[in-house]
């Protein structure tokens, strides 16, 4: 994840959620060009030139934009939406919504789409299981940029492998590691900025990068269960585990294996308070 592009943080974040704001200081236009700009961390290391984010722009219960696409351009630092953007006049103000990955499926602001998240073994299908949502409620006309906080709706799993008695670090390498017994699909529904599961139990395989397995994982609990089945040769490792999985926390897996017995160590730490940014702003 560190030899991801990593955006240059830009202008003042806003707070987490839904932030009201309302400077009556500020200059309106006559019904202007609305401005908006996103920053945030999608995945582990920030937006990547050619992400897309969806923006829903609302007027008291009124959707005037409707799953409008915004593509980042890196050699820029800006947003560029598919079509302009303008103020409904010079003084109503505006709720904004936005979302990270884009996805055309979206008709409604309330309508929600399915997110599959089984698969997350290569980069592009584990940064698309990285799901942040965001919203601005009282935004008032201005040519300034409009800033949107985005926050980590899914949790994030990382499982470390260590080798123990009879298994070399090469060994180890060449493991095969499934996230087992937990939720696969995701109802993801912007307006009311949530994300819950479908019900639909299966098996992830994690995106392996730096020597560890990572994987979002859609806020669920798994109890006492097999959580993470590791297999080397012929030889299967399986970690039961008791987890409440929440949104935007980290858990952390280090497995030490064995061919006489196994040693599994499990740590959890809030997401938020890793040394990247796992939050972010739309601006």
């Amino acid at each position: 994840m560190k030899n991801l592009v990593k955006i240059i943080a830009a202008s003042v974040l806003l707070l987490a959620g839904c932030e009201e704001v309302n400077d009556p200081n500020e200059q309106s236009p006559n019904a202007g060009k609305m401005n908006v700009s996103v920053k945030s961390a999608a995945s582990d290391s920030g937006f990547m030139n050619g992400d897309k984010v969806g923006l829903f722009v609302v007027y008291d219960d009124e959707v005037m934009y409707n799953n409008i696409d915004l593509q980042y351009d890196y050699s820029s630092v800006t947003w560029r939406p598919s079509e302009n953007l303008y103020w409904k006049d010079s003084s109503t103000p505006a709720d904004l919504y936005c979302y990270y990955p884009y996805h055309e499926d979206f008709a409604t602001l309330h309508g929600g789409v399915v997110w599959n998240i089984d698969n997350q073994s290569s980069l592009d299908d584990y940064r698309n299981s990285d799901v942040l949502l965001g919203c601005v409620q009282g935004a008032s006309p201005s040519n300034n940029l409009i800033g949107i906080r985005v926050n980590h709706v899914m949790s994030h799993l990382v499982v470390k492998l260590g080798a123990g008695n009879g298994f070399s670090a090469e060994d180890v390498s060449n493991a095969t590691v499934e996230i087992r017994n937990v939720e696969t699909q995701a109802w993801i529904n912007v307006g009311d900025q949530v994300v819950t599961s479908t019900g639909n139990v299966g098996s992830i395989n994690p995106y392996f990068n730096n020597g560890q397995y990572c994987a979002h994982i859609v806020p669920c609990t798994v109890d006492n269960t097999e959580l993470v089945h590791i297999t080397i040769g012929d030889n299967e490792y399986s970690l039961n585990q008791t987890i409440e999985f929440e949104s935007g926390k980290e858990y952390i897996c280090t497995i030490k294996l064995s061919k006489a017995d196994q040693g599994v160590n499990i740590g959890i730490t809030d997401w938020i308070t890793q040394s990247k940014d796992y939050g972010g702003v739309i601006w």
